[in-house]
């Protein structure tokens, strides 16, 4: 069965709001792979990049921004809710693109976007409304992706590379972000385990 599978992390904020997402975490073996990546830096010609971290590679699913922190419970709740029924599935990440393609921004891993994945999104989607939750308006359509490294300020980049990858997916994450001079540090603050097969 679904259901949680870790509590809210004590050490996050509690009397004030944390910029939060919910996310599909990538697993080690998927991150190692895609990490490899960054070693083909050099042929990238004149695009300058702040390539990712390995504990900042995921999927995300929904940006909320910042919230206060007493909306958690009701998050987790509708999360768990709309979760309950959903089943583990396989996702195949099977290009490296950079990203839009007018006027790119990020490279990713391109993922497919199949009828479990897009069922997922609209039930967290669906979770996060239910809460009574006002984020960001999503994207007319879900492109999923791991962004792999950000492109920096007037660096140019077209690129498409094949890339044959998959992994399970059976939790998704709640995390809470904070930015810091260096960099985003996401800290999972609850995980919901999906349906086994």
């Amino acid at each position: 069965m679904g259901g949680i599978v870790s509590s809210a992390d004590p050490t996050a904020p509690s009397n004030h709001g944390q910029r939060l997402f919910i996310a599909v975490d990538i697993d080690s073996a998927v991150k190692a792979k895609l990490l490899q990546c960054q070693g083909c830096q050099s042929v990238l010609d004149d695009a300058a990049l702040r390539w990712s971290r390995a504990d900042q590679l995921h999927l995300t699913l929904a940006y909320l921004g910042p919230q206060p922190c007493g909306c958690l419970d009701s998050l987790v709740e509708q999360l768990s809710l709309r979760l309950k029924n959903h089943r583990s599935f396989t996702l195949q990440i099977d290009h490296i693109s950079s990203f839009p393609r007018r006027r790119p921004k990020v490279l990713v891993a391109q993922c497919i976007n199949s009828s479990a994945l897009e069922s997922l999104y609209r039930s967290v989607h669906t979770a996060v409304r239910d809460a009574g939750l006002v984020i960001p308006p999503p994207p007319h359509h879900f492109h999923p992706h791991i962004t792999l490294a950000r492109l920096k300020c007037g660096s140019t980049l077209d690129l498409n590379l094949p890339l044959h990858l998959s992994m399970s997916v059976s939790v998704v994450t709640l995390f809470h972000s904070d930015l810091t001079p260096e960099r985003a540090i996401h800290t999972a603050v609850q995980r919901l385990k999906l349906v086994d097969q």
